[in-house]
């Protein structure tokens, strides 16, 4: 079961060293673009980001997100053969995370027209189980496509962990593809914490929702 404390703390550093972001912070003033935008590109502009690409600069805040997937990783009595980052944001959590419970790590990607032609990154064995992390969850589009990577090398996954699930629909696209999702966070979550410590102004908590609404 993750600890509340270490929960609170890790939402207190992550919002002082800039990975919640609201529209003040976008370009223009005018919104984030996300993932989804390349396939949706009029789809209304975000008023908020979290950019957990900061994390491998911040040993605190990084170590805090290790401790957390480790948290949640102990809830399970049977442990993967291999953790498997999707590229790039969590690679610095995961690797730390793979040093620490001596789970090797493996990283599927697009493949390159150079060199093996391989997928996957890291040696594996046919039947492995692996968790799928990632940073945050919007749509599921990345976490499908990795999935399918690691299927294609006949690697078994059931589960995907993520430090914040945004709650746009990802979780029910998982949940269709025969995949358990596990977040550090929702959004609702991260939102109620930061209104209630005075960190997000009722104005801009009421403009998320507008957005959520949409």
């Amino acid at each position: 079961m993750i600890n509340q404390r270490l929960k609170d703390n890790f939402a207190r550093k992550i919002f002082e060293i800039g990975v919640f972001q609201d529209i003040t912070s976008s370009p223009e003033g005018k919104g984030f673009r996300l993932e989804k935008h390349e396939k949706e590109p009029n789809a209304p502009l975000s008023p908020f980001y979290i950019d957990y690409r900061l994390l491998q600069s911040d040993l605190e805040a990084r170590s805090m997100a290790v401790q957390l997937f480790a948290h949640m990783m102990s809830e399970y009595v049977t442990l993967p053969d291999l953790l498997a980052p999707i590229p790039e944001a969590i690679v610095p959590v995961v690797t730390l995370l793979s040093d620490w419970k001596r789970i090797p790590m493996v990283t599927p990607r697009i493949a390159k027209e150079h060199g093996s032609g391989s997928k996957v990154d890291g040696i594996w064995s046919l039947g492995d189980t692996a968790i799928l992390f990632d940073d945050v969850i919007t749509g599921a589009n990345s976490k499908l496509e990795a999935l399918n990577t690691l299927r294609a090398a006949k690697i078994h996954v059931k589960l995907v962990m993520v430090l914040t699930n945004r709650q746009q629909g990802g979780e029910e696209q998982l949940n269709a593809a025969g995949l358990t999702l596990r977040s550090v966070f929702t959004l609702d979550e991260l939102l109620k914490f930061y209104v209630e410590k005075r960190l997000v102004t009722t104005e801009t908590f009421e403009e998320i929702m507008r957005y959520r609404a949409m």
